[in-house]
Order: C-alpha cells, then structure tokens, then sequence
C-alpha cells in the first residue's frame, strides 16, 4: 500500500523535479556564460 502511494508520488512530484534540473541547467549556462 505505502509503495503504491510513493510511486504515484514519484510519478507526481518527476515533473516538478525535471523542471527543476533544468532550471538548474540554465542558471549553470548563464553563470558560466558571463
């Protein structure tokens, strides 16, 4: 029941982290740019 739920968690939160790395990625560029 508990893996049932963190899967859907993941599956709910993978999104938001993908967003975030590549965020992260783009703040890297910049940084890296100027």
């Amino acid at each position: 029941m508990l893996g049932t739920f963190l899967k859907g968690l993941e599956c709910t939160i993978s999104p938001y982290i993908s967003n975030l790395s590549f965020l992260q990625d783009l703040d890297l560029s910049k940084d890296t740019s100027t």
